[in-house]
């Protein structure tokens, strides 16, 4: 067997590589839900989801 290649360059600096990365999904917790979606609603987003499951818990999803 060789010798295991063990040159360095002085001068090379490490690169890093671009990483694209997305917010795809925030929850926000809220007491008052319809408040919430006026409040949404009146900045332009857009209502896509709005369904409970059960009497205490309700999804309600916007997109901006």
């Amino acid at each position: 067997m060789g010798q295991p290649n063990t040159t360095l360059e002085a001068n090379v600096e490490p690169t890093a590589a671009a990483v694209d990365l997305k917010l795809e999904v925030v929850g926000i917790p809220v007491s008052e839900v319809d408040r919430a979606k006026r409040f949404y609603g009146g900045l332009g987003w857009r209502l896509d989801a709005d369904f409970a499951v059960g009497d205490a818990f309700r999804v309600v999803q916007f997109t901006p």
